[in-house]
Protein backbone atom coordinates (compact mmCIF):
# COMPACT_ATOMS: atom_id res chain seq x y z
CA UNK A 1 0.00 0.00 0.00
CA UNK A 2 1.29 3.26 -0.97
CA UNK A 3 2.06 6.09 2.12
CA UNK A 4 -0.75 8.03 0.04
CA UNK A 5 -2.77 4.70 0.19
CA UNK A 6 -2.03 4.31 3.62
CA UNK A 7 -3.45 8.00 4.44
CA UNK A 8 -6.40 7.61 2.93
CA UNK A 9 -7.68 4.12 4.86
CA UNK A 10 -6.50 5.78 8.27
CA UNK A 11 -8.75 8.39 7.29
CA UNK A 12 -11.51 6.37 6.63
CA UNK A 13 -10.93 3.95 9.66
CA UNK A 14 -10.47 6.54 12.26
CA UNK A 15 -13.06 4.45 14.43
CA UNK A 16 -11.66 1.39 14.14
CA UNK A 17 -8.26 2.59 14.90
CA UNK A 18 -9.21 4.72 18.18
CA UNK A 19 -11.29 1.43 19.62
CA UNK A 20 -8.00 -0.33 18.84
CA UNK A 21 -6.36 2.78 20.40
CA UNK A 22 -8.10 2.40 23.56
CA UNK A 23 -8.32 -1.79 23.63
CA UNK A 24 -4.82 -1.88 23.23
CA UNK A 25 -4.04 0.84 26.33
CA UNK A 26 -6.74 -0.90 28.11
CA UNK A 27 -5.00 -3.88 27.74
CA UNK A 28 -1.07 -2.46 28.86
CA UNK A 29 -2.87 -1.36 31.65
CA UNK A 30 -3.89 -5.39 33.01
CA UNK A 31 -0.38 -6.26 31.76
CA UNK A 32 1.29 -4.11 34.25
CA UNK A 33 -1.49 -4.56 36.90
CA UNK A 34 -2.42 -0.79 37.39
CA UNK A 35 -5.97 -1.28 35.31
CA UNK A 36 -8.43 0.62 37.79
CA UNK A 37 -6.07 -0.60 40.98
CA UNK A 38 -2.55 1.96 41.21
CA UNK A 39 -1.94 5.02 41.26
CA UNK A 40 0.78 5.01 38.81
CA UNK A 41 -1.45 6.77 36.55
CA UNK A 42 -3.16 10.08 37.41
CA UNK A 43 -6.70 11.16 36.51
CA UNK A 44 -5.44 12.56 33.68
CA UNK A 45 -4.30 9.65 32.24
CA UNK A 46 -8.09 8.17 32.88
CA UNK A 47 -9.63 10.98 31.71
CA UNK A 48 -7.96 10.88 28.46
CA UNK A 49 -8.52 7.21 27.65
CA UNK A 50 -12.18 8.31 28.47
CA UNK A 51 -11.89 10.93 25.99
CA UNK A 52 -10.74 8.75 23.59
CA UNK A 53 -12.61 5.85 23.63
CA UNK A 54 -15.97 8.35 23.78
CA UNK A 55 -14.85 10.02 20.48
CA UNK A 56 -14.77 6.57 18.82
CA UNK A 57 -18.26 5.91 20.89
CA UNK A 58 -19.82 8.98 19.25
CA UNK A 59 -18.43 8.30 15.84
CA UNK A 60 -19.99 5.20 15.56
CA UNK A 61 -22.70 4.63 18.66
CA UNK A 62 -23.89 1.46 17.23
CA UNK A 63 -20.35 -0.39 17.29
CA UNK A 64 -20.40 -3.20 20.42
CA UNK A 65 -16.89 -2.59 20.67
CA UNK A 66 -16.89 1.13 21.32
CA UNK A 67 -19.43 0.92 23.53
CA UNK A 68 -17.88 -1.31 25.28
CA UNK A 69 -14.60 0.02 25.52
CA UNK A 70 -15.86 3.30 26.60
CA UNK A 71 -18.37 1.16 29.44
CA UNK A 72 -14.66 -0.46 30.59
CA UNK A 73 -12.69 2.94 30.48
CA UNK A 74 -15.45 4.67 33.04
CA UNK A 75 -15.43 1.52 35.00
CA UNK A 76 -11.90 1.46 35.03
CA UNK A 77 -11.67 5.02 36.10
CA UNK A 78 -14.49 4.40 38.87
CA UNK A 79 -12.18 1.65 40.34
CA UNK A 80 -9.16 4.47 40.39
CA UNK A 81 -11.22 6.59 42.01
CA UNK A 82 -12.47 4.58 44.85
CA UNK A 83 -9.06 3.80 45.34
CA UNK A 84 -8.37 7.26 45.71
CA UNK A 85 -10.91 8.05 48.31
CA UNK A 86 -12.26 10.53 45.95
CA UNK A 87 -15.89 12.05 46.04
CA UNK A 88 -18.92 9.38 46.57
CA UNK A 89 -21.38 11.54 44.26
CA UNK A 90 -18.41 11.44 41.96
CA UNK A 91 -17.81 7.98 42.08
CA UNK A 92 -21.03 7.09 41.97
CA UNK A 93 -21.98 9.03 38.84
CA UNK A 94 -19.13 7.62 36.91
CA UNK A 95 -20.06 4.42 37.75
CA UNK A 96 -23.70 4.76 37.00
CA UNK A 97 -22.54 5.68 33.52
CA UNK A 98 -19.84 3.24 32.95
CA UNK A 99 -23.12 0.58 33.70
CA UNK A 100 -25.43 2.18 31.40
CA UNK A 101 -23.11 1.95 28.51
CA UNK A 102 -22.69 -1.93 29.61
CA UNK A 103 -26.50 -2.15 29.32
CA UNK A 104 -26.23 -0.20 25.65
CA UNK A 105 -23.36 -2.48 24.99
CA UNK A 106 -25.96 -5.23 25.92
CA UNK A 107 -28.83 -4.31 24.22
CA UNK A 108 -26.74 -4.14 20.75
CA UNK A 109 -25.22 -7.82 21.55
CA UNK A 110 -28.63 -9.06 22.23
CA UNK A 111 -29.79 -7.70 18.69
CA UNK A 112 -26.62 -9.68 16.98
CA UNK A 113 -27.22 -13.12 19.17
CA UNK A 114 -31.09 -12.49 17.78
CA UNK A 115 -29.99 -12.11 14.35
CA UNK A 116 -27.62 -15.03 14.07
CA UNK A 117 -30.65 -17.08 16.12
CA UNK A 118 -32.51 -16.23 12.58
CA UNK A 119 -29.77 -16.98 10.41
CA UNK A 120 -29.25 -20.83 12.04
CA UNK A 121 -31.49 -21.55 15.04
CA UNK A 122 -29.59 -23.83 16.85
CA UNK A 123 -28.87 -24.80 20.47
CA UNK A 124 -25.68 -22.37 21.11
CA UNK A 125 -27.66 -19.52 19.40
CA UNK A 126 -30.57 -19.42 21.07
CA UNK A 127 -29.02 -19.93 24.23
CA UNK A 128 -26.70 -16.93 23.46
CA UNK A 129 -29.73 -14.64 22.86
CA UNK A 130 -31.01 -15.37 26.78
CA UNK A 131 -26.84 -15.31 27.86
CA UNK A 132 -27.11 -11.88 26.31
CA UNK A 133 -30.71 -10.87 28.05
CA UNK A 134 -29.76 -12.14 31.72
CA UNK A 135 -26.35 -9.95 31.13
CA UNK A 136 -28.75 -7.05 30.41
CA UNK A 137 -31.13 -7.98 33.48
CA UNK A 138 -27.79 -7.98 35.59
CA UNK A 139 -26.07 -4.15 34.38
CA UNK A 140 -30.08 -2.74 34.51
CA UNK A 141 -30.32 -4.12 38.10
CA UNK A 142 -27.69 -1.02 39.39
CA UNK A 143 -29.94 1.60 37.50
CA UNK A 144 -33.19 2.97 39.05
CA UNK A 145 -36.85 3.01 37.43
CA UNK A 146 -35.67 -0.19 35.32
CA UNK A 147 -38.21 -3.17 34.96
CA UNK A 148 -36.47 -6.32 34.22
CA UNK A 149 -39.72 -8.47 34.37
CA UNK A 150 -40.65 -8.71 30.77
CA UNK A 151 -36.56 -9.22 29.97
CA UNK A 152 -36.75 -12.47 32.30
CA UNK A 153 -39.74 -13.82 30.92
CA UNK A 154 -38.41 -13.77 27.60
CA UNK A 155 -34.58 -15.09 28.74
CA UNK A 156 -36.54 -17.92 30.36
CA UNK A 157 -38.80 -18.61 26.91
CA UNK A 158 -35.49 -18.76 24.97
CA UNK A 159 -33.39 -21.09 27.31
CA UNK A 160 -36.88 -23.12 26.99
CA UNK A 161 -36.34 -22.91 23.17
CA UNK A 162 -32.70 -23.75 23.34
CA UNK A 163 -33.18 -26.93 25.70
CA UNK A 164 -35.51 -27.83 23.42
CA UNK A 165 -33.18 -27.86 20.32
CA UNK A 166 -30.58 -29.48 22.92
CA UNK A 167 -32.91 -32.08 23.44
CA UNK A 168 -33.46 -32.94 19.62
CA UNK A 169 -29.54 -32.99 19.28
CA UNK A 170 -29.39 -35.47 21.90
CA UNK A 171 -32.04 -37.39 20.71
CA UNK A 172 -30.42 -37.29 17.08
CA UNK A 173 -27.14 -39.09 18.90
CA UNK A 174 -28.88 -40.97 21.12
CA UNK A 175 -30.43 -42.70 17.99
CA UNK A 176 -27.06 -43.73 16.72
CA UNK A 177 -25.44 -44.81 20.01
CA UNK A 178 -28.38 -45.63 22.06
CA UNK A 179 -26.06 -47.15 25.01
CA UNK A 180 -23.47 -44.25 25.42
CA UNK A 181 -22.85 -43.67 28.67
CA UNK A 182 -21.91 -39.93 28.42
CA UNK A 183 -24.68 -39.51 25.87
CA UNK A 184 -27.14 -40.99 28.44
CA UNK A 185 -25.85 -38.70 30.89
CA UNK A 186 -26.80 -35.79 28.70
CA UNK A 187 -30.02 -36.14 28.15
CA UNK A 188 -30.56 -36.71 31.58
CA UNK A 189 -29.40 -33.15 32.05
CA UNK A 190 -31.31 -32.44 29.23
CA UNK A 191 -34.72 -33.34 30.56
CA UNK A 192 -34.40 -31.98 33.81
CA UNK A 193 -32.88 -28.47 32.58
CA UNK A 194 -35.84 -28.25 30.56
CA UNK A 195 -38.41 -29.39 33.04
CA UNK A 196 -36.83 -26.76 35.00
CA UNK A 197 -37.05 -23.74 32.66
CA UNK A 198 -40.62 -24.97 31.66
CA UNK A 199 -41.77 -24.88 35.59
CA UNK A 200 -40.26 -21.11 35.84
CA UNK A 201 -42.90 -20.17 33.33
CA UNK A 202 -45.83 -22.87 34.60
CA UNK A 203 -45.79 -24.07 37.80
CA UNK A 204 -47.69 -26.79 37.00
CA UNK A 205 -45.53 -28.88 35.45
CA UNK A 206 -43.96 -31.56 37.50
CA UNK A 207 -40.46 -31.37 38.37
CA UNK A 208 -40.26 -34.48 40.33
CA UNK A 209 -41.40 -36.71 37.48
CA UNK A 210 -38.38 -34.72 35.22
CA UNK A 211 -36.18 -35.38 38.31
CA UNK A 212 -37.06 -39.32 38.20
CA UNK A 213 -36.56 -39.28 34.21
CA UNK A 214 -33.24 -37.96 34.53
CA UNK A 215 -32.11 -40.16 37.56
CA UNK A 216 -33.39 -43.03 35.36
CA UNK A 217 -31.45 -41.94 32.62
CA UNK A 218 -28.09 -41.94 34.64
CA UNK A 219 -28.32 -45.14 36.27
CA UNK A 220 -28.59 -46.41 33.03
CA UNK A 221 -25.57 -44.61 32.54
CA UNK A 222 -23.99 -46.40 35.04
CA UNK A 223 -25.34 -49.50 33.45
CA UNK A 224 -23.83 -49.30 30.99
CA UNK A 225 -20.43 -47.90 31.76
CA UNK A 226 -17.67 -50.42 30.14
CA UNK A 227 -14.96 -51.65 32.77
CA UNK A 228 -12.36 -49.01 31.29
CA UNK A 229 -14.03 -45.93 32.20
CA UNK A 230 -12.47 -43.64 34.39
CA UNK A 231 -13.28 -43.05 37.74
CA UNK A 232 -13.86 -39.51 37.39
CA UNK A 233 -16.69 -40.17 34.89
CA UNK A 234 -18.14 -42.47 37.15
CA UNK A 235 -17.58 -40.65 40.44
CA UNK A 236 -19.35 -37.90 38.13
CA UNK A 237 -22.24 -39.51 37.42
CA UNK A 238 -23.08 -40.65 40.66
CA UNK A 239 -22.71 -36.98 41.61
CA UNK A 240 -25.73 -36.62 39.21
CA UNK A 241 -27.88 -39.08 40.60
CA UNK A 242 -26.97 -37.20 43.90
CA UNK A 243 -27.97 -33.96 43.01
CA UNK A 244 -31.41 -35.38 41.57
CA UNK A 245 -32.21 -37.07 44.36
CA UNK A 246 -31.91 -34.29 46.56
CA UNK A 247 -33.81 -32.33 44.60
CA UNK A 248 -36.72 -34.87 45.04
CA UNK A 249 -35.76 -34.16 48.83
CA UNK A 250 -34.95 -37.86 48.76
CA UNK A 251 -31.81 -36.97 51.46
CA UNK A 252 -30.91 -40.88 51.94
CA UNK A 253 -30.59 -41.47 48.66
CA UNK A 254 -28.40 -38.28 47.57
CA UNK A 255 -26.29 -39.59 50.60
CA UNK A 256 -25.84 -42.83 49.03
CA UNK A 257 -24.76 -41.37 45.61
CA UNK A 258 -22.41 -39.42 46.98
CA UNK A 259 -20.76 -42.02 49.09
CA UNK A 260 -20.59 -44.04 45.88
CA UNK A 261 -19.08 -41.15 44.14
CA UNK A 262 -15.95 -41.08 46.79
CA UNK A 263 -15.47 -44.17 46.51
CA UNK A 264 -15.02 -44.88 42.77
CA UNK A 265 -13.07 -41.52 43.10
CA UNK A 266 -11.84 -40.54 46.32
CA UNK A 267 -9.76 -37.56 44.92
CA UNK A 268 -12.49 -36.41 43.39
CA UNK A 269 -13.25 -32.72 45.40
CA UNK A 270 -16.55 -32.14 44.15
CA UNK A 271 -17.05 -35.77 45.16
CA UNK A 272 -15.89 -35.03 48.67
CA UNK A 273 -17.23 -31.82 49.08
CA UNK A 274 -20.89 -32.89 47.85
CA UNK A 275 -21.00 -34.90 50.62
CA UNK A 276 -19.78 -32.87 52.74
CA UNK A 277 -22.15 -30.28 51.98
CA UNK A 278 -24.73 -32.85 52.28
CA UNK A 279 -23.80 -34.10 55.60
CA UNK A 280 -23.44 -30.24 56.85
CA UNK A 281 -26.81 -29.74 56.17
CA UNK A 282 -28.04 -32.55 58.15
CA UNK A 283 -26.17 -30.96 61.07
CA UNK A 284 -24.23 -33.81 60.83
CA UNK A 285 -20.96 -31.76 61.65
CA UNK A 286 -18.85 -33.84 63.24
CA UNK A 287 -19.22 -37.04 59.63
CA UNK A 288 -18.47 -33.71 58.24
CA UNK A 289 -15.52 -32.72 59.47
CA UNK A 290 -14.01 -36.22 60.39
CA UNK A 291 -14.26 -37.04 56.34
CA UNK A 292 -12.94 -33.69 55.11
CA UNK A 293 -9.76 -34.30 57.26
CA UNK A 294 -9.47 -37.83 56.01
CA UNK A 295 -9.45 -35.91 52.40
CA UNK A 296 -7.36 -33.37 53.48
CA UNK A 297 -4.59 -35.70 54.69
CA UNK A 298 -4.49 -36.67 51.12
CA UNK A 299 -3.93 -33.39 49.38
CA UNK A 300 -0.48 -31.65 49.22
CA UNK A 301 -0.12 -28.52 50.75
CA UNK A 302 0.48 -26.81 46.92
CA UNK A 303 -2.81 -28.49 45.73
CA UNK A 304 -5.61 -25.44 44.68
CA UNK A 305 -8.31 -27.36 46.90
CA UNK A 306 -6.17 -27.43 50.24
CA UNK A 307 -6.80 -24.10 51.35
CA UNK A 308 -10.34 -24.52 50.20
CA UNK A 309 -10.95 -27.94 52.53
CA UNK A 310 -9.09 -26.08 54.87
CA UNK A 311 -11.25 -23.87 55.37
CA UNK A 312 -14.52 -25.77 55.63
CA UNK A 313 -13.05 -28.09 58.01
CA UNK A 314 -12.84 -24.67 60.55
CA UNK A 315 -15.63 -23.80 59.16
CA UNK A 316 -17.10 -27.03 60.82
CA UNK A 317 -15.95 -27.05 64.24
CA UNK A 318 -17.33 -23.34 64.58
CA UNK A 319 -20.71 -25.12 63.83
CA UNK A 320 -19.77 -28.05 66.41
CA UNK A 321 -18.33 -25.36 69.71
CA UNK A 322 -21.93 -23.41 68.44
CA UNK A 323 -24.15 -26.63 68.55
CA UNK A 324 -22.46 -27.56 72.11
CA UNK A 325 -22.76 -24.11 73.64
CA UNK A 326 -26.33 -24.37 72.88
CA UNK A 327 -26.79 -27.49 74.26
CA UNK A 328 -24.86 -26.69 77.45
CA UNK A 329 -27.42 -23.60 77.64
CA UNK A 330 -30.13 -25.93 77.45
CA UNK A 331 -28.61 -28.23 79.83
CA UNK A 332 -28.39 -25.25 82.24
CA UNK A 333 -32.32 -23.74 81.67
CA UNK A 334 -33.69 -27.12 82.34
CA UNK A 335 -31.19 -27.81 85.63
CA UNK A 336 -32.50 -24.06 86.54
CA UNK A 337 -36.37 -25.27 85.87
CA UNK A 338 -35.79 -28.55 88.00
CA UNK A 339 -34.55 -26.51 90.66
CA UNK A 340 -37.50 -24.33 90.65
CA UNK A 341 -39.15 -27.03 90.64
CA UNK A 342 -37.74 -29.06 93.41
CA UNK A 343 -37.97 -25.64 95.53
CA UNK A 344 -41.46 -25.35 95.03
CA UNK A 345 -42.36 -28.46 95.94
CA UNK A 346 -40.54 -28.42 99.21
CA UNK A 347 -41.95 -24.91 100.26
CA UNK A 348 -45.45 -26.80 99.46
CA UNK A 349 -44.50 -29.56 102.11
Amino acid sequence: MSIMGMREWLRNNRNVMLIIFVLLLVALLITYGQFGQSNSYSEADYEAMIETAREAYNANPQDANAVYTLAQALGAYAGYLTDQDADRERIDEVDLESVKYYDEYYGLMLEQAKTAYETEPTYSSAAMVASYLNARIRAASYLEDVDTTAWAEESNEWMITAMELRRNEAETALQADPTNPALLADMADVKASLAYYKHEKDESVDMNAAYADAMALVLQALDNCPEDTPAADISGYYLKAAGYAQNMENTAEAEQYCRLAVEADPTSYSAQVSLASLLTGEARYAEAKTQLEDYLATLDKSDENYANVESSIEYLQMMMDAAAADEDENDDENEGEDTDAGTAAVEAQ
